[in-house]
C-alpha cells in the first residue's frame, strides 16, 4: 500500500496548485519525475521506478544517437584492453547489463513507451557497430533476461520494482549466460552446478534508489532467492555477499571452487554488487573484483588471472564517453577499419 500522504510531505511536494506551493499531487503519478535532487528518478506504472539519469530518457526515445566518432572512441578504448590482455595469453569477455526499462517497458509511462519510428538506442549502435567493426567478444544480456522473463517464472520478476538492479533471480539468469560463453573461451573450464531451487518470495521495504530519496520506507518490494530444494542445503547452498556487507567501491576477493579451477579479474559496476557477485565467485578458485572501468596492467600482472570478465551497465554506453589514452587516440587517428563479425547475441533494438 503506498502512503501518498507521506510521500508527498518527505520529497516536499504538495497537493496545492498555487504558484509557490510546490509540485502537484498528480506529479507522482506515472510519468512523474522527482523533484530537485532526486529528478533522474522516474515513476512508472504499478509502482515501478526506474532510474533515468543523464540522457537515458533521450536516449530511450531514439532522440540521441552517437555519432560514427563516438562509436569508434568506444571501439578503440575495448580494442585496447583486449590487445594488453591478449598479448598476456588472457581472453577478455565484456558484458553488457541491459537497464531495467529494456527488459520491463511495460510498467514505463505510456509517455515513454513507445520510442520514435526508424530510430535506434545508443546500445543498439554500438553493438551494430562492433558486430560490423571489431571481433571483441561480447555478451548482451537482454536475450537471456527477456527469455527468462517469458518462462514459466515469468511471473517472478528479475529486477527490483523499486530499485534500479536485478535481484538474486536475475543475477542467477545473467551468471548461467555468462558462464555458458566462459566455457567457449577457456578450455577445460567447467561451470559450478546449481541445484534444484525453488523460489522463495520475501517482503521487503523499498530499494537504494528509494533509499537515496528518503521515500523506501513508503513502498513495498519483493525479494527473490533461490532456495535448493534439498533440505540438507536450503539457502546456504549460496555464499551471499550483500551490498550492505561491503564498502562500496573497494575490491574484494573471493572464490568457492576447489583448487585448480580458473582464476579471473571481475572489473564492474554496481550491479555486481547485486547478486552477480555471489553466483561468479562459485566457479573460480579466486576471483578478483574491482570497481573500475580501467584495465591495470600490473595488477593483471601480480594477480595473473585466466580471464578478465568486464561487466559494464548500458547506461555507461550511454551517458559517459570513453576515455582516451595515447593509444586509444592513435586508434581513433587510423580511422575505422573492417572487421570480421563479433560474437553477440541480439540484433534487435
Amino acid at each position: 500500500m503506498i502512503r501518498w500522504d507521506n510521500v508527498i510531505r518527505t520529497v516536499g511536494l504538495s497537493t496545492s496548485p498555487r504558484p509557490g506551493g510546490g509540485q502537484r499531487l498528480d506529479r507522482l503519478r506515472p510519468g512523474a519525475q522527482l523533484p530537485g535532487p532526486w529528478s533522474s528518478v522516474l515513476l512508472g506504472r504499478d509502482a515501478w521506478f526506474y532510474w533515468f539519469g543523464g540522457e537515458m530518457i533521450e536516449d530511450y526515445r531514439g532522440l540521441r544517437p552517437f555519432g560514427a566518432d563516438v562509436l569508434n572512441a568506444w571501439r578503440c578504448s575495448f580494442e585496447e584492453r583486449r590487445r594488453e590482455l591478449r598479448r598476456r595469453g588472457i581472453p577478455y569477455l565484456l558484458v553488457i547489463v541491459p537497464e531495467k526499462h529494456e527488459i520491463y517497458p511495460e510498467h514505463l509511462p505510456a509517455n515513454l513507451h513507445r520510442r520514435r519510428v526508424g530510430e535506434r538506442t545508443r546500445l543498439y549502435e554500438f553493438l551494430a557497430f562492433m558486430r560490423a567493426h571489431s571481433q571483441l567478444e561480447i555478451l548482451d544480456l537482454r536475450d537471456p533476461l527477456l527469455a527468462a522473463k517469458g518462462s514459466d517464472k515469468g511471473a517472478d520478476p528479475l529486477y527490483y520494482r523499486t530499485g534500479t538492479h536485478w535481484n538474486e533471480y536475475g543475477a542467477y539468469v545473467a551468471d548461467r549466460a555468462i558462464a555458458e560463453r566462459l566455457a567457449t573461451l577457456l578450455p577445460g573450464f567447467s561451470p559450478a552446478p546449481v541445484p534444484p531451487f525453488e523460489l522463495r518470495r520475501l517482503a521487503i521495504p523499498g530499494r537504494r534508489m528509494l533509499r537515496t530519496v528518503g521515500i523506501s520506507e513508503h513502498f513495498d518490494d519483493l525479494a527473490l532467492e533461490l532456495v535448493s530444494v534439498d533440505p540438507a542445503l536450503g539457502r546456504d547452498w549460496l555464499a551471499r555477499v550483500g551490498i550492505d556487507d561491503v564498502e562500496f567501491g573497494s575490491p574484494m576477493t573471493r572464490g568457492s571452487a576447489a583448487p585448480g579451477a580458473p582464476r579471473a579479474v571481475v572489473l564492474h559496476d554496481s550491479f555486481v554488487y547485486f547478486h552477480l557477485g555471489d553466483f561468479l565467485s562459485r566457479h573460480f578458485e579466486r576471483v578478483d573484483f574491482r570497481f573500475t572501468r580501467w584495465v591495470d596492467s600490473e595488477l593483471i600482472d601480480s594477480l595473473r588471472p585466466d580471464v578478465v570478465i568486464d561487466e559494464r551497465a548500458s547506461r555507461f554506453l550511454i551517458s559517459l564517453r570513453p576515455e582516451t589514452t595515447a593509444a586509444q587516440a592513435q586508434c581513433i587517428r587510423d580511422g575505422i577499419p573492417t572487421g570480421s563479425p563479433m560474437r553477440v547475441d541480439r540484433r534487435k533494438p
